[in-house]
């Protein structure tokens, strides 16, 4: 049946009609009769009744076009536009259908035997040997997916003709391995045959802009055809190459889909079917990291191709991407059921003999070229002089800037030098390689070497020098030179990493020796990972440094990558906030591994269920690339940092993940000291400073908040005529940073003797109460924060015995009432609100919280309110509140008055000095004893 109406279809074609009609079927039926397979098939004989009687005209039309019957006329048609079935054809077939037959049942129905012209198979088979070769030679490093693509095409020769393109290919493999350059070399040798046409995919990131592809309706301003389905429909035969496809937006995508299941396209301007069955199709994606970045895919890629190809496909079903703040499936999973059925070919990253071979071609290739034109004879570069060329091309020896710039780096000198000296004309060129390069070239291989240039992100060069001598130019290279490089590469339009090889050590950074011993011991975990897996135990694959800001977690993660002897690329929080940077940032930082990843502020990224799903879908991607890129033969160690872990999703720093955290505290008092004696060697400080005290002071303190006071505090010298900065001067910049600076407005004599005695007081009940805890200060000096205070050393360590809690009580009340034993009922103000608030905290703590009153014994009220949702015992944790407070209130009361004396030296102290030091402090108590 197939063949039948295919002929009827070439005699409508020829007779220039619009549709198929019943006599041009009854002409081609008549051509075929002596075609018949089998005559008494009862499909053929339902077939002659139907189409008789034969009338004379019909007759007429079959004579004259029986010479035409061929199989390549059969072919032709079935590669040609359809052609729509006239009612009467339409009712023919309906009529000729058997019972329960399916609509594919005429393609299926054979009644004649067409003589096939033969085909020459083993020309055919040769030809594809010979381009398979020739791509050998163009694409290196891929030879078991070029003999997969050849033995795909072989197989088309023999394969029956499908609803589907001629050729399938899903090129899937790491950036910059050659699958756009395979695609383009097979079209370039099969051009003549097949025209190729290339399309960029992530230029069709908008659902409209399938409309590029296929066209748009004729109702729309500004419709035309589709450029895919305008070309494909001038080049039946043609190579259609759809470069980082998965790019493309999910409706783009699916308007590709009738192309993969039935074999056309339908133009939505013009609403013809386009024909793609002879087409080849290409797909190129970098999809699939988790599958090519394990560390078995280059050994099992030759090896296990179908393992390969199975862990790929089942990789592509879970990759996903955002669109219009939705995640959504990377490849849609129609389209990609389609694809399976083609022929998946997998890529493997170029090795360094791959990057030599192109390296040398490349060479020979150019400079015969060089010498053919000018006359000038080059030798060939033997393997030396193509390692030190290639090495030139740190860190990230792309292919094809390899292939463009290479002979330039020899061409270019021996140029300058024949245009600057045209007096002098060398037949030959001859290059040297001076004995700078022998300690190189000797210790270590050409693999050794990129390797670590790339690892290390290095940039290696040399010098160059052209003599001549007897129509001879020599051209020595000299001076081989290595150097770090620091780059800045934006990725996405979402932000920014910076790669470099850090210069500070752990020595170069004060305190936090326990950090540094603990991620000493991650270094030793990062360069043993071999010895774990043969114990198997899987290696950390990050760590989290979290703590209070400005402790030095940036510099720290610097520190272990340079005592590493790793890389480092760092990043922000906020710029993961981009599922394309995300994807970017890890495929830029494989190229560099082994190495280091720091994400700085990685709290930006939101926990999952907290800010919708774009954030959920962000922090999946996330943990995709961290679970793919472990799998490495070359790893990846992330360092993250934060100053809030709690804000952070649970999935992150779980075991598996960044499951090291270390804690980075504020800075000790040793780090801190080295600090201190770093600024005072400024030749501004005077030597009046006594740096325990400064030390002591900024207890709690940053090296960010230490450099800030050193900073201000020489900014505030310059700005005077004295240029000099004293001891003063420099605690006063220390309590503006903790306490905020000094009141503008000058408070009346009552009110700072007020508060003198209300800190008085506070101080000499603390020293009676607490002798062993140590004042830093003593201070009436009104601030943004405070109008005075008395401040401890907060690095003090304190036992929080009932005791501790019932003295705290007392000496947050003693301001107060020393304030009203010396001024009466003037003395009660408001000044006393957050020593009250003080009392209460600590009364309720030491009864409420630590169970510490013995009539409510080791019972903690808040943790019963969590627990049966209602507050119980409240009326009796009050009372026995109520009475603590009385009870300091006697306590404050008693020992004010028998310490007078010393609070009225303090507070007279206060009034004359403002500021008392803890030994000043001391000083005055002693007189007073």
């Amino acid at each position: 049946m197939k063949t039948l109406l295919l002929f009827a279809k070439y005699i409508a074609l020829q007779e220039k009609s619009e549709k198929l009609y019943r006599e041009q079927v009854a002409a081609a039926f008549c051509c075929l009769e002596s075609l018949v397979i089998d005559p008494e098939k009862s499909t053929y004989k339902r077939l002659q009744v139907a189409l008789e009687p034969m009338s004379v005209d019909v007759k007429a039309l079959a004579d004259k076009y029986r010479p035409a019957l061929s199989s390549a006329v059969i072919q032709q048609m079935e590669e040609s536009d359809v052609l729509p079935f006239s009612s009467q054809v339409n009712e023919l077939l309906t009529k000729l259908k058997p019972m329960a037959a399916g609509d594919n049942w005429v393609r299926h129905t054979d009644l004649f035997k067409m003589p096939i012209a033969p085909v020459d198979y083993h020309a055919k088979v040769a030809q594809l040997e010979q381009l398979k070769q020739t791509l050998l030679s163009e694409v290196y490093g891929q030879d078991s997916t070029i003999e997969q693509l050849i033995d795909s095409l072989v197989k088309a020769l023999w394969l029956p003709r499908q609803n589907s393109p001629h050729g399938l290919f899903f090129f899937a493999g790491p950036p910059a391995s050659g699958k756009t350059f395979l695609a383009e070399r097979l079209a370039h040798h099969l051009q003549h045959e097949y025209p190729c046409k290339s399309f960029d995919m992530t230029q069709y990131t908008n659902p409209n802009e399938s409309f590029g592809l296929v066209g748009s309706k004729k109702t729309y301003d500004d419709s035309s055809p589709g450029v895919l389905t305008t070309f494909v429909q001038e080049h039946p035969k043609s190579i259609i190459i759809f470069d980082e496809f998965e790019k493309a937006h999910t409706q783009v995508l699916q308007s590709l889909l009738r192309m993969l299941s039935a074999g056309f396209i339908t133009d939505e301007y013009t609403q013809k079917d386009i024909d793609f069955r002879q087409t080849i199709i290409v797909f190129t994606s970098n999809l699939g990291s988790a599958v090519y970045n394990r560390k078995d895919y280059l050994s099992n890629i030759e090896k296990h191709s179908d393992q390969l190809r199975a862990a790929m496909i089942a990789q592509l079903h879970t990759e996903t991407k955002l669109e219009r703040d939705k995640e959504v499936k990377a490849i849609p999973p129609e389209l990609l059921s389609r694809l399976s059925q083609g022929s998946i070919m997998l890529f493997k990253n170029i090795g360094v003999t791959e990057l030599q071979k192109v390296a040398k071609q490349q060479l020979r290739i150019d400079l015969e070229h060089f010498s053919l034109h000018s006359g000038i004879e080059i030798s060939l570069p033997n393997d030396q002089l193509v390692r030190i060329l290639l090495a030139t091309f740190a860190p990230f020896f792309d292919l094809r800037d390899i292939k463009a710039n290479i002979t330039a780096k020899i061409l270019d000198p021996i140029m300058d030098f024949v245009r600057t000296h045209p007096e002098k004309r060398p037949d030959t060129v001859k290059i040297t390689l001076n004995a700078d390069f022998d300690s190189l070239l000797a210790s270590e291989t050409c693999e050794t070497q990129i390797r670590a240039l790339k690892n290390r992100s290095l940039v290696f060069s040399f010098k160059h020098q052209c003599s001549f001598h007897q129509d001879v130019l020599t051209l020595t290279l000299s001076t081989p030179l290595t150097e770090r490089l620091v780059s800045v590469e934006d990725i996405g339009g979402a932000g920014g990493i910076i790669l470099e090889i850090p210069s500070i050590g752990f020595a170069d950074i004060a305190g936090h020796e326990s950090v540094k011993k603990r991620l000493q011991e991650t270094i030793s975990i990062i360069q043993n990972r071999s010895e774990l897996e043969k114990a198997g135990v899987s290696a950390p694959r990050g760590m989290l440094l979290y703590g209070p800001p400005g402790t030095g977690k940036t510099m720290l993660a610097r520190a272990l990558a340079n005592e590493a002897n790793l890389p480092i690329a760092i990043c922000s929080g906020n710029d993961l906030l981009s599922d394309s940077f995300i994807r970017d940032l890890f495929q830029r930082v494989r190229k560099y591994a082994p190495c280091i990843l720091f994400i700085d502020e990685i709290d930006a990224l939101p926990k999952r269920g907290d800010s919708g799903p774009i954030a959920d879908a962000l922090v999946n991607r996330l943990l995709i690339e961290i679970d793919g890129f472990t799998q490495t033969t070359e790893p990846i160690f992330i360092v993250a940092a934060t100053n809030r872990p709690e804000k952070l999703d649970e999935a992150l720093i779980r075991s598996g993940r960044l499951d090291l955290h270390v804690q980075v505290p504020y800075l000790d008092k040793s780090a801190r000291r080295w600090f201190i004696d770093k600024f005072i060697k400024y030749e501004g400080y005077t030597g009046d400073i006594d740096v325990e005290l400064i030390t002591a002071l900024t207890a709690g303190l940053s090296g960010a908040d230490l450099e800030k006071i050193h900073r201000e505090a020489v900014l505030q010298a310059l700005s005077t005529s004295e240029n000099r900065i004293d001891q003063e001067a420099l605690v006063e910049q220390i309590n503006i940073l903790k306490y905020g600076s000094k009141r503008s407005a000058e408070f009346c004599r009552k009110a700072l003797a007020e508060t003198a005695y209300h800190e008085a007081g506070h101080a000499v009940v603390s020293k009676v109460l607490m002798p062993d805890r140590e004042i830093e200060q003593i201070s009436v000096v009104p601030r943004a924060q405070t109008l005075g205070m008395v401040t401890y050393n907060s690095e003090q360590k304190i036992d929080y015995t009932k005791q501790f809690w019932f003295a705290r009580t007392c000496v947050a009340l003693a301001g107060r009432a020393a304030q009203v034993k010396q001024f009466g009922e003037d003395g009660l103000d408001t000044g006393a609100k957050s020593d009250l608030k003080n009392a209460m905290r600590a009364a309720w703590a030491a009864i409420a919280k630590h169970g510490m009153h013995s009539e409510s014994y080791n019972i903690d009220v808040t943790e019963l309110k969590s627990l049966a949702g209602e507050s119980l015992f409240r009326e009796h944790t009050e009372k026995l509140v109520r009475q603590w407070l009385d009870d300091a209130t006697t306590r404050t009361d008693s020992l004010i008055s028998e310490y007078w004396g010393q609070i009225e030296a303090t507070a007279k102290a206060l009034l004359e000095k403002e500021v008392l030091s803890e030994a000043e402090f001391k000083a005055v108590w002693n007189q007073r004893e």
